[in-house]
């Protein structure tokens, strides 16, 4: 038989066993709970590194290098500099630029002025309510490409559909997608009509959001629908009509496939913008790295004029 000395050594040797085993276990649990969470966003976070962070950081390496006297993609030449050296005095990103300008000015203001004016039409109790807002929304949802093989009909010069109603109004017709002057029109005018149903949900969601006591209480002060829509519902939609704004520039700069099928970037370079001209530049021209470069300095431009906006919306931003 064990001595009481030797029966409290043993006790407390299990009880250390079993303290550090329950230590062990703690510090187990512990660690299982603070990796839960990023085990959670794991699929997403590697989804999100494989598809935009890597191509990012491979675009940006790319427009250092060159692939020319036959180099291949995997075997580049470095040049440092010189593809942006030449970014800066090629003509045509010039042109390519002022197009995006322009397109960008005649797509992202207006179509959100009439993007919120359907909203406020489809916002009243109207017969027929659901049907016009389907309708609205039903250029969105249709493929670009088939939507602009109609709108190429409805621009012929022969035989459109606007030549035709100018003709029979006796006015001068207009050669649409062959003049510098009309083909940016064009342009505008397929991509507000396009994409205003998706603005138009973005901003009846707004107009959902506001405080109906707010107007009922302006309303009752003697407030008319103008003096309501300029005090009321427009600082309480400035948000919405912030994000539309940030994210329709950011799109402004990545259209390509009606610019391919409408007007082929033509006439010239009159309609060129910038995800058209870096399409060409790399599966047309072949000069991958320096679409790359031009890919780089779209990507600055944007995120410079996101900036701008989150700093002009400090000011005239008005959160609930």
């Amino acid at each position: 038989m064990l001595g009481e000395d030797e029966v409290e050594a043993v006790g407390v040797l299990a009880a250390a066993k079993t303290t550090g085993a329950w230590t062990g276990r703690s510090r187990l649990s512990r660690a299982v709970s603070f990796l839960e969470p990023y085990g959670f966003v794991a699929p997403a976070l590697i989804i999100l590194g494989v598809w935009q962070t890597l191509p990012i950081l491979y675009t940006v390496w790319l427009s250092f290098h060159s692939f020319a006297h036959g180099l291949s993609l995997f075997t580049p030449q470095w040049v440092g500099f010189a593809n942006y050296q030449r970014l800066f005095s090629d003509p045509q990103i010039h042109d390519s630029l002022i197009a995006t300008i322009w397109f960008t000015i005649g797509t992202v203001p207006v179509g959100a002025a009439i993007a919120l004016g359907l909203a406020l039409l489809l916002f009243e109790k109207l017969p027929g309510l659901g049907f016009f807002r389907s309708l609205i929304l039903l250029p969105f949802i249709t493929p670009v490409v088939a939507t602009t093989i109609v709108w190429r009909w409805i621009f012929n010069t022969q035989y459109g559909f606007l030549n035709s109603l100018l003709f029979s109004l006796h006015l001068p017709t207009v050669d649409w997608l062959n003049s510098p002057n009309w083909s940016m029109f064009a342009l505008v005018a397929y991509s507000i009509w396009h994409e205003v149903g998706f603005t138009m949900l973005i901003m009846l969601a707004g107009l959902t959001n506001i405080d109906k006591e707010l107007k009922e209480a302006a309303r009752i002060d003697g407030a008319n629908w103008l003096t309501e829509f300029r005090h009321i519902t427009l600082p309480l939609m400035s948000p919405w009509i912030f994000f539309v704004l940030v994210i329709n520039v950011i799109g402004a700069f990545k259209v390509f496939t009606q610019v391919l099928t409408l007007t082929g970037g033509g006439p010239g370079l009159s309609t060129s913008i910038a995800g058209y001209w870096i399409e060409q530049t790399a599966f047309v021209n072949g000069q991958i790295p320096y679409a790359a470069t031009i890919s780089v300095a779209v990507l600055m431009l944007v995120s410079g004029l996101t900036l701008l906006q989150f700093m002009i919306s400090r000011r005239t931003v008005f959160y609930q």
